[in-house]
Protein backbone atom coordinates (compact mmCIF):
# COMPACT_ATOMS: atom_id res chain seq x y z
CA UNK A 1 0.00 0.00 0.00
CA UNK A 2 2.82 2.67 0.91
CA UNK A 3 4.79 1.94 -2.74
CA UNK A 4 1.24 2.27 -4.25
CA UNK A 5 0.34 5.60 -2.73
CA UNK A 6 3.90 6.73 -3.61
CA UNK A 7 4.04 6.24 -6.54
CA UNK A 8 0.47 8.27 -7.35
CA UNK A 9 1.64 11.01 -5.63
CA UNK A 10 4.79 10.68 -7.36
CA UNK A 11 3.01 10.50 -10.87
CA UNK A 12 0.88 13.66 -9.59
CA UNK A 13 3.78 15.67 -8.78
CA UNK A 14 5.18 14.83 -12.22
CA UNK A 15 1.91 15.49 -13.68
CA UNK A 16 1.67 19.06 -12.13
CA UNK A 17 5.39 20.06 -13.24
CA UNK A 18 4.67 19.14 -16.64
CA UNK A 19 1.42 21.09 -16.54
CA UNK A 20 2.58 24.18 -15.28
CA UNK A 21 5.03 24.02 -17.51
CA UNK A 22 3.13 23.71 -20.72
CA UNK A 23 1.17 26.43 -18.94
CA UNK A 24 4.09 28.53 -18.48
CA UNK A 25 5.73 28.23 -21.61
CA UNK A 26 1.81 28.91 -23.38
CA UNK A 27 2.05 32.49 -21.06
CA UNK A 28 5.71 33.16 -22.70
CA UNK A 29 4.40 32.71 -26.12
CA UNK A 30 0.99 34.36 -25.30
CA UNK A 31 3.66 37.35 -24.34
CA UNK A 32 5.38 37.09 -27.49
CA UNK A 33 2.44 37.15 -29.60
CA UNK A 34 0.58 39.95 -27.93
CA UNK A 35 3.58 42.42 -26.84
CA UNK A 36 4.11 43.41 -30.67
CA UNK A 37 -0.21 44.02 -30.58
CA UNK A 38 -0.29 46.42 -27.89
CA UNK A 39 -2.57 49.23 -28.42
CA UNK A 40 -0.82 53.05 -29.28
CA UNK A 41 0.26 54.40 -25.60
CA UNK A 42 2.27 57.16 -27.08
CA UNK A 43 0.74 60.15 -25.50
CA UNK A 44 0.05 58.45 -22.37
CA UNK A 45 4.07 57.94 -21.75
CA UNK A 46 4.41 61.46 -23.15
CA UNK A 47 2.28 62.57 -20.36
CA UNK A 48 3.87 60.49 -17.71
CA UNK A 49 7.32 61.37 -18.57
CA UNK A 50 5.95 65.08 -18.97
CA UNK A 51 4.63 64.84 -15.06
CA UNK A 52 7.19 62.57 -13.15
CA UNK A 53 10.30 64.00 -14.88
CA UNK A 54 9.40 67.53 -15.40
CA UNK A 55 11.07 67.49 -19.00
CA UNK A 56 9.56 67.80 -22.34
CA UNK A 57 9.26 64.76 -24.08
CA UNK A 58 8.01 64.12 -27.81
CA UNK A 59 7.95 60.35 -29.53
CA UNK A 60 6.43 59.27 -32.73
CA UNK A 61 5.87 55.64 -32.02
CA UNK A 62 5.95 52.97 -28.95
CA UNK A 63 6.39 49.39 -29.88
CA UNK A 64 6.68 46.25 -27.56
CA UNK A 65 8.87 43.10 -28.63
CA UNK A 66 10.28 39.96 -26.84
CA UNK A 67 13.91 40.02 -26.51
CA UNK A 68 16.78 37.16 -24.69
CA UNK A 69 15.46 37.75 -21.27
CA UNK A 70 12.49 39.57 -21.57
CA UNK A 71 9.82 42.00 -23.13
CA UNK A 72 11.34 45.37 -24.76
CA UNK A 73 9.74 48.44 -24.63
CA UNK A 74 10.93 50.17 -28.21
CA UNK A 75 10.53 54.21 -28.31
CA UNK A 76 10.62 55.62 -32.12
CA UNK A 77 11.90 59.01 -32.41
CA UNK A 78 12.10 60.09 -28.76
CA UNK A 79 12.94 64.05 -28.26
CA UNK A 80 13.75 64.90 -24.59
CA UNK A 81 13.93 68.07 -23.64
CA UNK A 82 14.41 68.60 -19.89
CA UNK A 83 13.92 72.08 -19.86
CA UNK A 84 11.46 73.69 -22.97
CA UNK A 85 13.33 77.64 -22.30
CA UNK A 86 16.88 76.38 -23.57
CA UNK A 87 18.62 74.91 -26.51
CA UNK A 88 19.74 71.66 -24.71
CA UNK A 89 18.08 68.40 -25.99
CA UNK A 90 18.33 64.98 -26.68
CA UNK A 91 17.03 63.25 -29.96
CA UNK A 92 17.22 58.93 -30.30
CA UNK A 93 16.26 57.03 -33.34
CA UNK A 94 15.02 54.24 -30.93
CA UNK A 95 15.58 53.85 -27.29
CA UNK A 96 15.61 50.14 -26.14
CA UNK A 97 14.02 49.58 -22.75
CA UNK A 98 15.14 45.98 -22.07
CA UNK A 99 12.98 44.66 -18.74
CA UNK A 100 14.61 41.19 -17.02
CA UNK A 101 11.30 39.14 -16.63
CA UNK A 102 12.65 36.75 -14.31
CA UNK A 103 14.36 39.25 -11.60
CA UNK A 104 11.63 41.27 -12.10
CA UNK A 105 8.90 37.98 -11.40
CA UNK A 106 11.43 37.46 -8.02
CA UNK A 107 11.42 40.81 -6.73
CA UNK A 108 6.86 41.48 -7.96
CA UNK A 109 8.59 45.08 -9.61
CA UNK A 110 9.90 45.90 -12.85
CA UNK A 111 13.87 45.47 -13.04
CA UNK A 112 15.43 46.41 -16.23
CA UNK A 113 18.40 45.06 -17.83
CA UNK A 114 19.69 47.54 -19.78
CA UNK A 115 18.51 50.96 -21.84
CA UNK A 116 19.89 50.85 -25.66
CA UNK A 117 20.25 53.84 -27.26
CA UNK A 118 20.95 53.95 -30.71
CA UNK A 119 21.88 57.02 -33.29
CA UNK A 120 21.35 59.33 -30.49
CA UNK A 121 22.00 62.90 -30.58
CA UNK A 122 22.67 64.73 -27.72
CA UNK A 123 23.06 68.58 -28.16
CA UNK A 124 24.63 70.57 -25.11
CA UNK A 125 24.72 74.39 -24.91
CA UNK A 126 26.97 75.43 -22.58
CA UNK A 127 25.08 79.12 -22.85
CA UNK A 128 22.84 77.04 -20.94
CA UNK A 129 24.80 76.58 -17.73
CA UNK A 130 26.96 79.65 -17.93
CA UNK A 131 26.57 83.67 -17.94
CA UNK A 132 23.33 84.05 -17.03
CA UNK A 133 21.65 84.22 -13.67
CA UNK A 134 21.26 80.91 -10.96
CA UNK A 135 17.75 80.65 -11.78
CA UNK A 136 17.87 80.19 -15.28
CA UNK A 137 20.92 77.89 -14.94
CA UNK A 138 20.02 74.65 -16.91
CA UNK A 139 19.34 71.73 -14.15
CA UNK A 140 18.09 68.36 -14.05
CA UNK A 141 15.02 67.79 -12.43
CA UNK A 142 15.36 65.72 -9.08
CA UNK A 143 13.48 62.38 -10.48
CA UNK A 144 15.20 62.59 -13.78
CA UNK A 145 18.52 62.46 -11.69
CA UNK A 146 17.65 59.75 -9.68
CA UNK A 147 16.58 57.48 -13.16
CA UNK A 148 20.11 58.60 -14.72
CA UNK A 149 22.01 57.89 -11.92
CA UNK A 150 20.37 55.14 -9.83
CA UNK A 151 17.09 53.48 -11.48
CA UNK A 152 19.06 52.55 -14.76
CA UNK A 153 21.82 50.34 -13.84
CA UNK A 154 23.00 49.40 -17.43
CA UNK A 155 23.04 51.92 -20.67
CA UNK A 156 24.51 51.25 -23.82
CA UNK A 157 24.96 54.04 -26.39
CA UNK A 158 26.18 53.13 -29.90
CA UNK A 159 26.07 55.23 -33.55
CA UNK A 160 25.86 58.67 -31.63
CA UNK A 161 26.81 62.31 -31.57
CA UNK A 162 27.48 65.18 -28.76
CA UNK A 163 27.01 68.51 -30.01
CA UNK A 164 28.65 70.92 -28.23
CA UNK A 165 28.32 74.58 -28.50
CA UNK A 166 30.30 76.47 -26.96
CA UNK A 167 29.70 80.08 -25.38
CA UNK A 168 29.93 81.88 -28.64
CA UNK A 169 27.82 79.88 -30.21
CA UNK A 170 30.11 77.62 -32.34
CA UNK A 171 29.22 73.78 -32.83
CA UNK A 172 31.74 71.15 -32.40
CA UNK A 173 30.74 67.46 -32.87
CA UNK A 174 31.86 64.58 -30.88
CA UNK A 175 31.04 60.88 -32.62
CA UNK A 176 30.18 57.99 -29.79
CA UNK A 177 31.38 55.05 -31.19
CA UNK A 178 29.86 53.10 -28.47
CA UNK A 179 29.83 54.06 -24.78
CA UNK A 180 28.83 51.66 -21.94
CA UNK A 181 27.81 53.08 -18.62
CA UNK A 182 27.17 51.24 -15.33
CA UNK A 183 25.86 52.72 -12.13
CA UNK A 184 26.44 50.94 -8.80
CA UNK A 185 25.41 52.92 -5.80
CA UNK A 186 27.55 56.03 -5.41
CA UNK A 187 29.66 55.30 -8.16
CA UNK A 188 29.30 55.75 -11.86
CA UNK A 189 31.09 54.91 -15.00
CA UNK A 190 31.42 55.28 -18.54
CA UNK A 191 33.78 53.00 -20.79
CA UNK A 192 33.74 54.12 -24.77
CA UNK A 193 35.18 55.42 -27.96
CA UNK A 194 34.92 58.88 -29.18
CA UNK A 195 36.02 59.94 -32.54
CA UNK A 196 36.15 62.97 -34.96
CA UNK A 197 35.48 62.25 -38.61
CA UNK A 198 36.87 65.73 -39.64
CA UNK A 199 39.69 65.28 -38.32
CA UNK A 200 40.61 61.16 -37.77
CA UNK A 201 39.29 57.95 -39.22
CA UNK A 202 40.89 56.84 -35.56
CA UNK A 203 38.99 56.77 -32.21
CA UNK A 204 39.79 57.97 -28.96
CA UNK A 205 39.24 55.62 -25.45
CA UNK A 206 37.60 57.26 -22.94
CA UNK A 207 36.68 56.45 -19.36
CA UNK A 208 34.61 58.50 -17.26
CA UNK A 209 34.83 57.79 -13.73
CA UNK A 210 31.78 59.52 -11.48
CA UNK A 211 31.19 59.95 -7.56
CA UNK A 212 28.05 61.28 -6.18
CA UNK A 213 24.30 61.26 -6.37
CA UNK A 214 23.32 64.73 -6.97
CA UNK A 215 24.14 65.96 -10.62
CA UNK A 216 25.20 69.36 -9.73
CA UNK A 217 27.83 68.21 -6.93
CA UNK A 218 29.69 65.25 -9.22
CA UNK A 219 33.15 64.82 -8.68
CA UNK A 220 35.75 61.97 -10.16
CA UNK A 221 38.02 62.02 -13.75
CA UNK A 222 37.62 61.55 -16.89
CA UNK A 223 40.74 59.79 -19.13
CA UNK A 224 41.14 60.07 -22.32
CA UNK A 225 44.14 58.17 -24.66
CA UNK A 226 45.42 58.43 -28.01
CA UNK A 227 47.51 55.76 -29.91
CA UNK A 228 48.49 56.45 -33.20
CA UNK A 229 46.18 58.89 -34.29
CA UNK A 230 46.61 59.78 -37.64
CA UNK A 231 45.55 63.57 -38.45
CA UNK A 232 47.57 63.35 -41.76
CA UNK A 233 44.46 64.19 -43.75
CA UNK A 234 42.94 67.58 -42.00
CA UNK A 235 46.59 68.53 -41.46
CA UNK A 236 46.86 68.21 -45.38
CA UNK A 237 43.85 70.48 -45.47
CA UNK A 238 44.93 73.38 -43.88
CA UNK A 239 48.44 72.94 -45.79
CA UNK A 240 47.94 73.12 -49.15
CA UNK A 241 51.31 74.25 -50.53
CA UNK A 242 53.37 70.85 -48.60
CA UNK A 243 52.46 67.43 -49.11
CA UNK A 244 52.21 65.91 -45.40
CA UNK A 245 53.28 62.29 -45.14
CA UNK A 246 52.67 61.54 -41.94
CA UNK A 247 50.83 63.32 -38.82
CA UNK A 248 50.35 61.18 -35.94
CA UNK A 249 49.46 61.87 -32.49
CA UNK A 250 50.07 59.88 -29.34
CA UNK A 251 49.11 61.18 -25.43
CA UNK A 252 46.89 60.31 -22.40
CA UNK A 253 44.67 63.32 -21.02
CA UNK A 254 43.57 63.18 -17.37
CA UNK A 255 41.23 65.56 -16.54
CA UNK A 256 39.81 65.83 -12.89
CA UNK A 257 36.78 67.75 -10.88
CA UNK A 258 35.48 67.37 -7.88
CA UNK A 259 31.89 69.29 -7.17
CA UNK A 260 31.58 69.84 -10.66
CA UNK A 261 34.37 72.16 -10.35
CA UNK A 262 37.34 71.23 -12.88
CA UNK A 263 40.42 71.01 -10.27
CA UNK A 264 43.68 69.68 -12.79
CA UNK A 265 44.71 68.01 -15.38
CA UNK A 266 47.73 66.42 -17.00
CA UNK A 267 48.25 65.75 -20.69
CA UNK A 268 50.88 62.83 -20.95
CA UNK A 269 52.42 63.34 -24.83
CA UNK A 270 53.84 60.08 -26.50
CA UNK A 271 55.71 60.24 -29.41
CA UNK A 272 54.62 63.06 -31.85
CA UNK A 273 55.91 63.08 -35.37
CA UNK A 274 55.19 65.09 -38.30
CA UNK A 275 56.51 64.57 -41.87
CA UNK A 276 56.17 66.72 -44.86
CA UNK A 277 57.99 66.91 -48.18
CA UNK A 278 58.81 70.41 -50.20
CA UNK A 279 60.70 70.24 -53.38
CA UNK A 280 61.28 66.88 -53.30
CA UNK A 281 63.27 66.92 -49.68
CA UNK A 282 61.43 64.97 -46.83
CA UNK A 283 61.30 66.78 -43.40
CA UNK A 284 60.47 65.51 -40.00
CA UNK A 285 59.39 66.83 -36.85
CA UNK A 286 59.61 64.63 -33.70
CA UNK A 287 58.11 65.34 -30.11
CA UNK A 288 59.36 62.28 -28.42
CA UNK A 289 57.00 63.20 -25.01
CA UNK A 290 56.55 65.07 -22.20
CA UNK A 291 54.15 66.54 -19.99
CA UNK A 292 52.11 69.59 -19.89
CA UNK A 293 49.88 70.45 -16.36
CA UNK A 294 46.47 71.92 -16.52
CA UNK A 295 44.93 74.27 -13.65
CA UNK A 296 42.02 77.14 -13.21
CA UNK A 297 43.25 80.27 -13.33
CA UNK A 298 40.45 82.71 -12.61
CA UNK A 299 37.81 82.52 -15.34
CA UNK A 300 40.57 80.62 -17.49
CA UNK A 301 43.44 78.13 -17.47
CA UNK A 302 46.90 78.10 -16.48
CA UNK A 303 48.96 75.78 -18.85
CA UNK A 304 52.59 74.23 -17.26
CA UNK A 305 54.97 72.30 -19.01
CA UNK A 306 58.22 70.51 -17.99
CA UNK A 307 61.35 70.58 -20.57
CA UNK A 308 60.29 69.38 -24.45
CA UNK A 309 62.71 67.45 -26.46
CA UNK A 310 62.36 68.71 -30.21
CA UNK A 311 63.79 66.81 -33.04
CA UNK A 312 64.41 68.47 -36.73
CA UNK A 313 65.48 65.98 -38.83
CA UNK A 314 68.88 65.49 -37.57
CA UNK A 315 68.97 68.03 -34.99
CA UNK A 316 67.29 68.11 -32.06
CA UNK A 317 67.51 70.50 -28.90
CA UNK A 318 65.30 71.47 -25.87
CA UNK A 319 62.75 73.90 -25.14
CA UNK A 320 62.54 74.45 -21.16
CA UNK A 321 59.65 74.82 -19.33
CA UNK A 322 57.25 77.17 -20.45
CA UNK A 323 53.62 78.46 -18.79
CA UNK A 324 50.47 80.00 -20.71
CA UNK A 325 47.11 81.69 -19.89
CA UNK A 326 44.17 81.70 -21.33
CA UNK A 327 41.20 84.11 -20.12
CA UNK A 328 38.24 83.90 -22.68
CA UNK A 329 36.90 87.21 -23.17
CA UNK A 330 33.49 88.39 -23.24
CA UNK A 331 31.82 86.78 -26.30
CA UNK A 332 32.01 89.57 -29.50
CA UNK A 333 31.59 89.74 -33.45
CA UNK A 334 35.61 89.56 -33.05
CA UNK A 335 35.74 87.25 -30.39
CA UNK A 336 33.86 84.99 -32.76
CA UNK A 337 35.48 85.59 -35.67
CA UNK A 338 38.77 85.18 -33.90
CA UNK A 339 37.49 82.51 -32.24
CA UNK A 340 36.41 80.30 -35.86
CA UNK A 341 39.75 81.09 -37.22
CA UNK A 342 41.97 79.25 -34.53
CA UNK A 343 40.06 75.98 -34.59
CA UNK A 344 40.78 76.04 -38.10
CA UNK A 345 44.32 75.20 -37.21
CA UNK A 346 46.30 72.22 -35.04
CA UNK A 347 47.50 74.87 -32.41
CA UNK A 348 46.29 78.28 -31.60
CA UNK A 349 47.53 81.31 -29.72
CA UNK A 350 45.38 82.94 -27.67
CA UNK A 351 45.76 87.12 -28.27
CA UNK A 352 45.63 87.66 -24.57
CA UNK A 353 47.14 85.84 -21.47
CA UNK A 354 50.04 84.48 -23.37
CA UNK A 355 53.20 84.24 -21.09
Amino acid sequence: MAGKAFGFVYRTLIYTVAIALVLFALLISGLRYLLPQLPDVTQQVETFLASNYATEVSLSQISADWGRSGPELILHELVVRPDANKATRVEIDEARVLIDFWASARSLSIQFERVQLDAMRLHYDLRDSYGGSTDSEFRLSPNLTNLLLHQLDYIQVADSTLELVNLVGVTRAIEITELRWVNQQQRHQGVGKLAFSTVSDNTLDIIIDVQGSDTRALSGQVYVAANQLDITPWVQQQIIDTEIKKAAFNYNLWLNFKQNQFTDGLLQLGEQALIWEVDQQQHQLRIPGGELKLRPYRNGWRVNSNPLTIEHNQRSWTLPTFSWEHQPPPPSASMIYHYRRCLNYSICSVAKGRK
